[in-house]
């Protein structure tokens, strides 16, 4: 009985300096949040005669500090700031514009603009990209149509919803798309874009620090 005791009571002051220890750490270790990191995502470029189209999800954000239970976990970054930008890009002269903002901050889990779907209708550049899901339809699109002459877009724009992969507005364009997408008519790799896109100076891309 008196072995049984001493292994509870054992256990019991393990269990405390535990405790005390996982309270006093970040005391004696105060966290040292990294500096804030910037992040770019391309998707691939659509290429119309000397111009290429792409987009970039851009994010700002900065690591925060472990919640610890037994051993550190990882917490998701917080970010201070986060938009989706369509770009043109002019391979004769190397100029870089941003067209349009067409998301800011409010991104869900499932956005991709990674793999950013290109076609040409007439005179617009048309893209499609990942803006989501619905839980009863599956993969919701942004759909969007830039008109070069008029600098504008015809079709969706920042404020546009999202469609389901079946709608008449993604149909139209790309429901023959090809697999790969870099097999399409016009797109450019995101590995060959970069290349083409490393003249451009830092203060070109108008990005928040």
């Amino acid at each position: 009985m008196k072995r049984i005791l001493i292994m509870v009571l054992g256990a019991f002051l393990l269990i405390i300096v535990l405790v005390v220890g996982l309270l006093l750490y970040p005391v004696v270790f105060p966290y040292r949040s990294s500096e804030a990191q910037q992040r770019r995502t391309l998707s691939d470029g659509f290429g119309d005669g000397d111009q290429i189209y792409f987009l970039l999800d851009y994010r700002v954000s900065r690591a925060r500090r472990p919640v610890w239970f037994i051993m550190p976990i990882e917490r998701p970054p917080k970010v201070y700031h986060r938009s989706l930008a369509l770009y043109r890009f002019d391979v004769d002269s190397g100029r870089l514009v941003r067209l349009a903002i067409l998301k800011e901050n409010d991104f869900p889990v499932q956005f991709n603009a990674r793999y950013t779907q290109f076609t040409k209708v007439d005179e617009a550049i048309v893209f499609a990209y990942r803006a989501g899901w619905d839980s009863e339809q599956g993969v919701l699109y942004a759909v969007h149509a830039w008109d070069p002459v008029t600098q504008t877009f015809v079709l969706g724009g920042p404020d546009a919803d999202p469609v389901i992969e079946t709608a008449p507005e993604y149909q139209v364009h790309f429901s023959d798309y090809l697999s790969p997408w870099t097999d399409n008519p016009g797109i450019l790799p995101v590995t060959e874009l970069q290349e083409r896109l490393a003249v451009v100076p830092s203060a070109a891309w108008n990005l928040p620090d």
